[in-house]
């Protein structure tokens, strides 16, 4: 028989399609997995305990490593990190590193790939510590793969809409293990709407995305300064602007972004939002 297709009651089958399948073995691999995914959310509701396997920002909750570690031992799963090597190889050749993006890779208890994430991580939030960033960015990727896994957005991820709105508030970034430096705290009151938004939006990203430096200086931050015009070529509608600033919002929630960069991108935010009406 082919690899590709199987020939049953004069009907060609495509067996890399499970839309292919016969219906009862279609329709009872449905129904074993629903009961499987019963038995795994009612699971967690008993065993993962609040503020120890995940936390809660604006009322959902926030799958933390130790209740992605505890989801993936009851069901027999391993990590890999297959890219952490590269970095470390990098770094043992001087190469220069700005930022971490770790890949992981969940293996069930035959070897074989179930799921995957990815998380990132910015040397200069580290202090340039490279151990720490890789540590950071390794975690965020194992909880993004261990949601995908099990499929768990209804219970922890955060709904964009209910996430947009201007009066929303985030949870504080946590707290960095070393002393934290003083940060200028940019103007966050309500951007009034005026005639030349655009205006105010490159003005805003060439002159004000200041943080201070180990000198105790305020300086234009050149890392934001790329990444805020990024985000202005990148996003054509509002719709692309909610998504882009939640991709922000989980990189702060998960301490990737400290609280300065945080209060930019916010800035920022509100007047594409204006640009864009």
């Amino acid at each position: 028989m082919s690899s590709e297709l199987a020939v049953q009651d004069n009907n060609v089958v495509a067996l890399h399609s499970p839309m292919d399948m016969p219906v009862e073995q279609f329709k009872s691999g449905l129904e074993q997995r629903e009961t499987n995914r019963q038995a795994l959310l009612q699971w967690i509701s008993k065993n993962l305990k609040e503020d120890v396997d995940y936390g809660i920002i604006r009322n959902k909750k926030s799958l933390w490593k130790p209740g992605a570690e505890k989801i993936s031992g009851m069901l027999g799963i391993k990590r890999e990190y297959p890219n952490m090597d590269q970095y470390q190889l990098s770094a043992s050749e001087g190469k220069e590193l700005t930022n971490i993006i770790i890949k992981c890779v969940l293996l069930n208890s035959a070897g074989i790939h179930v799921s995957e994430g990815l998380g990132a991580r910015t040397l200069r939030q580290d202090g340039g510590d490279l151990n720490k960033c890789i540590k950071m960015a390794a975690k965020s990727s194992f909880i993004d793969a261990t949601l995908n896994m099990c499929g768990l957005s209804e219970i922890f991820t955060l709904d964009l809409e209910d996430m947009f709105p201007d009066e929303a508030k985030s949870k504080p970034a946590p707290k960095q293990e070393s002393k934290p430096k003083p940060q200028p705290q940019p103007d966050h009151t309500k951007i009034e709407v005026d005639t030349t938004p655009e205006t105010r939006l490159q003005d805003y990203i060439n002159n004000k995305l200041t943080f201070v430096n180990d000198d105790g200086e305020t300086v234009i931050d050149p890392g934001m300064v790329s990444t805020a015009k990024d985000m202005v070529n990148e996003v054509q509608d509002l719709e692309q602007l909610k998504t882009k600033w939640l991709s922000f919002q989980k990189l702060y929630n998960d301490g990737v972004l400290d609280q300065n960069s945080w209060d930019h991108v916010c800035n920022i935010k509100d007047l594409m939002k204006l640009t864009l009406k």
